[in-house]
């Protein structure tokens, strides 16, 4: 009774066994290295290596190896002398030539008392082609990553800290690779970083953004605006951001061009409209009080005294818009720098003023802001054309001071003065306008100026503009 059992058991672990060789997903084999022979394989390996079973089995293990023999001998001692081995080195050769990749886990078994090696075989081509595929993918990022000419940044969320950075983002930023490693992202946007929080809130909770109301300070304090987008990721279950940074200074200067050409071109129209619209009525002006001259009789006197007087403040006017709109249409140094255009205009206004002119430049001469040159100018001959209408002077003094952090004019004449404090008459009411402007010019840039007078004392102006 027991021993009927116990076959009945042993023939249901052999039944067991049977399938399970021969369902095995992998390849099983049971070799004899000594004799170079296959002893049993199972419909995997069959089906593996192209060979139908009983070919297979009168098949030598050296051709399913052919070129890495030694190899399979060192393993197969290996095996037998530690009982079991695993490797993922060699690879077998159907029965078309084809190499596939394999991994061999083996143990040594003893059949018909010789020592043997019964190998599980797993084809891991999928595997190493997937592996392979990744591998290139890893590589074409880290092209893309290492050659992009925007800055890319990965950085650890929690800690403030640069995980790694491109090449880009270390010549953008002015640091060393190992430097920018060890810089915080704070200190990077220490300047801006309750926008910078802002910016991080928003891509924590999407998942990704997009801003360009950022900007980076470089090493030695420069500040870039940028262009940033933003995604989060997962790197060893640490929450990371990467972040596409790009350097938008030039796009600025070029869209201040733009602006800049815009403005030129609104001058440009302006100019168009004073020059047919006011001043071809001033010169209409001009032609009917002509003609009213001479329908006049001689004894009237005082109307042909109102006549010479609107004659006259229309050609003032005439004169000024022409000079208006060549301002408008270029600018106002053409060219030259601050000094040169001064000593041209002095010349120019001591010619058709009459009187001695004397310009000095004092301190260290250098270039300054386009708007702080056009607006020293423009009241430099503001002051000037005030001098030839007004103060009968007979010697005027123009001096233009270079100090730090401001540049200075003063405008000095000996003519007849005028209290200061008291009411612009009708007369007077383009100096007034002209004093006016002059002050305007300066309050726009920071400066500021004085008038100094007294009647029968000359006049003085001084325009101070800072520089900062």
């Amino acid at each position: 009774m027991v021993r009927k059992t116990t076959e009945a058991i042993s023939q249901r672990s052999q039944d067991i066994y049977q399938k399970l060789f021969s369902h095995s997903r992998d390849a099983i084999f049971i070799i004899d290295p000594a004799r170079d022979a296959i002893l049993e394989a199972n419909p995997r390996a069959s089906a593996m290596l192209g060979y139908p079973l009983e070919e297979l089995l009168n098949t030598p293990i050296s051709a399913i190896h052919p070129d890495e023999m030694p190899k399979l001998k060192a393993f197969a001692r290996s095996v037998l002398k530690e009982g079991q081995g695993w490797t993922n080195e060699l690879t077998c050769t159907t029965k078309t030539g084809r190499c596939l990749p394999a991994e061999i886990s083996a143990s040594s078994v003893e059949v018909d008392g010789r020592p043997c090696i019964i190998a599980l075989v797993r084809d891991v081509s999928d595997r190493r082609r997937a592996e392979e595929a990744l591998r290139e993918s890893e590589e074409r990022y880290r092209k893309v990553f290492q050659s992009s000419n925007d800055a890319i940044f990965i950085t650890d969320d929690e800690n403030d800290e640069i995980m790694d950075a491109n090449p880009r983002a270390c010549t953008m930023l002015e640091y060393p690779k190992e430097d920018l490693m060890k810089t915080p992202i704070s200190t990077i946007h220490q300047h801006e970083l309750p926008q910078v929080m802002e910016f991080a809130q928003l891509v924590s909770k999407s998942g990704k953004g997009w801003t360009n109301q950022l900007s980076c300070q470089t090493r030695t304090g420069r500040i870039l605006p940028c262009e940033i987008s933003a995604s989060k990721i997962d790197i060893g279950g640490r929450a990371c951001t990467i972040s596409v940074v790009r350097d938008i200074t030039e796009r600025r200067e070029a869209e201040k061009t733009l602006q800049e050409l815009a403005v030129l071109e609104e001058r440009n129209r302006l100019a168009r409209e004073l020059h047919d619209s006011l001043a071809q009525g001033l010169t209409g002006i001009i032609w009917q009080l002509n003609v009213a001259e001479r329908t006049l009789d001689v004894g009237e006197a005082q109307a042909l005294e109102s006549i010479n007087k609107a004659r006259g403040l229309a050609k003032e006017s005439l004169q000024e818009v022409r000079r208006s709109v060549w301002d408008l249409r270029s600018g106002p140094l053409q060219g030259l720098s601050l000094a040169e255009a001064l000593r041209q205009e002095t010349d120019k206004a001591a010619s058709a003023g009459g009187f001695q002119l004397s310009f000095d430049v004092s301190g260290q001469e250098r270039v300054l802001p386009t708007g702080i040159e056009a607006s020293i100018f423009r009241i430099c001959q503001e002051a000037l054309t005030n001098i030839r209408k007004h103060a009968q002077a007979t010697q005027v003094d123009v001096v233009l001071i270079y100090e730090e952090p401001s540049v200075k004019l003063c405008v000095r004449d000996d003519g007849v003065g005028f209290d200061v404090d008291s009411p612009i008459t009708a007369d007077e009411e383009t100096r007034g306008f002209g004093l006016i402007s002059m002050r305007e010019r300066a309050r726009l840039l920071g400066g500021q100026l004085s008038v100094k007078s007294e009647p029968g004392q000359g006049t003085s102006v001084e325009a101070i503009l800072p520089l900062s």
